[in-house]
């Protein structure tokens, strides 16, 4: 698993990453990110699978891609 800081690259909006948020004790969680507010006023805030939670960008400084899901059941 590769972690990809924000300042260099971030994911496409609303596509499922898995995110490191320093600032509670490295805690790991999934996410997405979008723009909220109104037109010319946008803020990128990511927002958690888990909760109706969101944080403000500067936030999140590392994230990497959702591992593949099996391709087989057994």
């Amino acid at each position: 698993m590769k972690w990809i800081a924000c300042k260099d690259r971030m994911p496409k909006e609303y596509e499922a990453v898995i995110v490191v948020i320093p600032k509670s004790r490295n805690k790991i969680a999934f996410s997405w990110w979008a723009k909220v507010g109104p037109a010319g006023k946008e803020q990128v805030k990511w927002f958690f699978d888990t909760s109706d939670e969101f944080c403000p960008a500067e936030e999140i400084i590392y994230w990497t891609p959702m591992p593949k899901l099996p391709t087989s059941t057994q």
